[in-house]
C-alpha cells in the first residue's frame, strides 16, 4: 500500500524464475562440459586457466573502471580471494573430475554450504549452531559416505577424487566467507580482481602441465566453443543472472532451485556421458540434498554471522 492509499501491482517473478531455472541447468551443464574438455585432450589446469582467461576478459570489460580496491588491506584480501577461488577451489574441482565422474562431485559439491557453517564454529567457539542444520551436516555426512561407497568400491574409481572433492567445498566456504567481507564494492570489481589474481597463480600449474600437449586441440571448433561456454557462461553471466533474479523473485525463493544443480549434472552425465550410479550412490546424494534443505533454517544464521552480526545473538536456542 503506498502513501496515497493505492495498491501498487506486484511485479511478475515467473520470467525471473525461469532465470533462475536456466541458470541451474547452466551450472549442471558446466560440470559435463568440462569432462567433455578432458575426454578430446586438454588437462585440467589448461580448461582452468584458459577458462579464467577468457572469464577475466569478460569481467574486464563490465568493470573497466576502478584499477585498484581502495586500500592495501582490502587489495591483499583481494589477492587471497583469487587464490582461494581459482588455483585451490577450481583446481581441486577440475582435478576431482579427472579421478572421478562428473555425477559424484556435483553431489559431494553440493556440501559445500554446510562447509561455511564449520568454518564459523571454528572460528566463534561459542556460537551455537541451530539444531536443524546439525541434523542436516549429519544427513550431508551419510549421503557423502554412500556417494563415496559408490564410486570407490562399486564403481572402482580412485579415492582422490573424493578427497578432492572435500577440498574444494571447505575452499567455496572460505571463500563465501572472504566474499562476504567486502562492501563497498561492485560485484564485478571484486570478481574481476579475483579472477586476475587467480590467473597469475594459476599460470605456474599450467606451464607444468605441459601447454604444448593441449594446443593442436584448441583450434577444434567444439573446444573453443565449450571454453567460451564455461567462461561467459556459469563462471560470469550466470552470476549476474542469478542475482538479478534473487533480487526480483526473493533470494529464499531462488534458492530452492540450487538443489537441482546435482540433478541436472547426474541426469546429463548418465545420459551424454555414459556414467552409472548406483542405486547407493543415488540415495547418498538425495540425503546430501536433503541434509542442505534441512539445514537452511540455521545457514541463515551463520551467512548473517559471517556479515558482521553478532554470534552470541544469533545462536540457536534449541541445540544438542
Amino acid at each position: 500500500m503506498s502513501n496515497y492509499g493505492i495498491s501498487m501491482p506486484k511485479q511478475n517473478t515467473f520470467p525471473y524464475r525461469l532465470l533462475a531455472l536456466f541458470v541451474i541447468i547452466v551450472w549442471g551443464l558446466s560440470f559435463i562440459a568440462t569432462k567433455y574438455l578432458y575426454a578430446v585432450g586438454l588437462g585440467p589446469y589448461t580448461v582452468l586457466t584458459l577458462r579464467t582467461l577468457l572469464a577475466y576478459g569478460v569481467l574486464v570489460l563490465l568493470s573497466p573502471h576502478q584499477i585498484f580496491a581502495n586500500s592495501l588491506r582490502d587489495e591483499a584480501k583481494l589477492f587471497l580471494l583469487g587464490i582461494v577461488c581459482v588455483p585451490i577451489y577450481y583446481g581441486l574441482e577440475n582435478l576431482a573430475l579427472v579421478y572421478t565422474s562428473a555425477s559424484a562431485v556435483a553431489a559431494l559439491m553440493a556440501t559445500a554450504p554446510l562447509m561455511t557453517a564449520v568454518i564459523v564454529l571454528l572460528r566463534w567457539h561459542d556460537f551455537r549452531l541451530h539444531w536443524m542444520s546439525k541434523l542436516g551436516i549429519c544427513a550431508a555426512a551419510t549421503g557423502t559416505f554412500l556417494v563415496l561407497f559408490d564410486t570407490q568400491i562399486m564403481q572402482g574409481l580412485p579415492g582422490a577424487g573424493a578427497l578432492f572433492c572435500v577440498g574444494a567445498a571447505f575452499a567455496w566456504a572460505v571463500y563465501s566467507a572472504l566474499l562476504k567481507s567486502f562492501s563497498g564494492y561492485s560485484g564485478a570489481f571484486v570478481a574481476r580482481k579475483a579472477f586476475g589474481y587467480g590467473l597469475l597463480t594459476v599460470f605456474p600449474f599450467y606451464l607444468a602441465e605441459g601447454p604444448a600437449q593441449s594446443a593442436p586441440f584448441l583450434a577444434e571448433p567444439d573446444v573453443i566453443a565449450l571454453l567460451f561456454f564455461l567462461a561467459a557462461g556459469p563462471t560470469t553471466l550466470c552470476t549476474v543472472l542469478w542475482n538479478r533474479a534473487a533480487v526480483i523473485a526473493g533470494a529464499s525463493s531462488v534458492n530452492h532451485y540450487l538443489y537441482w544443480v546435482p540433478v541436472v549434472t547426474i541426469a546429463a552425465g548418465m545420459t551424454l556421458l555414459g556414467e552409472t550410479m548406483s542405486f547407493v550412490g543415488l540415495m547418498g546424494a538425495a540425503m546430501i540434498l536433503c541434509g542442505v534443505w534441512s539445514s537452511e533454517t540455521g545457514m541463515k544464521r551463520v551467512s548473517a554471522v559471517l556479515s558482521g552480526a553478532d554470534p552470541e545473538k544469533l545462536s540457536a536456542r534449541i541445540s544438542f
